[in-house]
């Protein structure tokens, strides 16, 4: 990680306080693969201007929390492990999918979540959207 732009790698793993951001700075080259591979937080998750076809992809198990808004874009591909992984808004957020299809447990636990486009949850073994707690704006499911 990066705690600036363009930034030397080694800063601290984000958390709950802090956004995640990903850009032209992000990925250098070609189909560079992010992967969330321990139980993380994050504020507002956002891939936009993220450039080389970047990949996001989960170990078994963990869960990503963010308590913001996320937004991904159509040039990134999204992959699933074998067994469940979550992806989870609390608090009150945003989803944008920007046409991906989300491989995980998609898990709402948040005041309000809005889905500012169509959500498709399939493509792996354990997809489901699981409503813990709040209200869905706009599902189109």
């Amino acid at each position: 990680w990066s705690a600036a732009t363009g930034g030397a790698a080694g800063a601290s793993v984000p958390t709950s306080a802090d956004n995640t951001i990903f850009n032209a700075n992000s990925f250098t080259a070609a189909s560079q693969v992010l992967t969330v591979d321990a139980t993380a937080n994050c504020l507002d998750m956002n891939w936009t201007g993220a450039t080389n076809t970047p990949t996001f992809t989960f170990a078994n198990t963990v869960r990503l929390t963010t308590t913001g808004n996320v937004t991904f874009i159509a040039g990134m591909g999204f992959v699933a492990p074998p067994s469940f992984a979550y992806l989870k808004m609390g608090g009150t957020g945003i989803l944008t999918t920007a046409g991906k299809t989300i491989p995980l447990v998609l898990e709402i636990s948040g005041t309000s979540i809005t889905f500012a486009d169509a959500v498709t949850i399939a493509g792996s073994d354990y997809p489901q959207l699981k409503l813990q707690l709040g209200t869905l704006v706009n599902a189109r499911i």
